[in-house]
């Protein structure tokens, strides 16, 4: 059987707001890998945007202002669940945005955490007819 959402759910190292800038995330995008992703989130911390450490890396690889706000970078393209799904059933809520993990949300829809698109792939395949597959 497939595992729940619930057991698999992170917390990311770091989280802004709208408001933050690229300052303040870059220390802590270092030591983040290229999949990963800093949720963005509201004064109620709802989440309301993803930024990719895979576009910091390349923001780093050229110029860019640190003070730039993640508002400026974030996709609001994401898929959001609640920890009592299946991770089959978020692996095909999930859309077609850049970020293929999944964002983790409360009933009143204020952020938990994240469940990345290698755990999804982990607890679940898809086969060639591309329909998800329990493993």
């Amino acid at each position: 059987m497939c595992s729940s959402v619930q057991q698999r759910v992170q917390l990311p190292r770091v989280c802004g707001s709208v408001d933050t800038t690229l300052s303040v995330v870059l220390p802590y995008a270092e030591n983040m890998r290229p999949w990963e992703v800093i949720p963005v989130l509201d004064s109620e911390a709802k989440p309301v945007g993803v930024v990719q450490c895979s576009e910091l890396i390349r923001l780093r690889a050229e110029h860019f202002d640190p003070t730039w706000p993640l508002a400026r970078l974030m996709s609001r393209s994401f898929t959001t669940v609640f920890p009592c799904m299946s991770l089959m059933d978020a692996a095909r809520l999930r859309g077609k945005s850049c970020f293929r993990g999944v964002i983790v949300v409360s009933e009143d829809d204020s952020f938990i955490g994240v469940v990345s698109e290698l755990d999804l792939e982990r607890a679940c395949s898809i086969d060639p007819s591309n329909t998800l597959q329990e493993r």
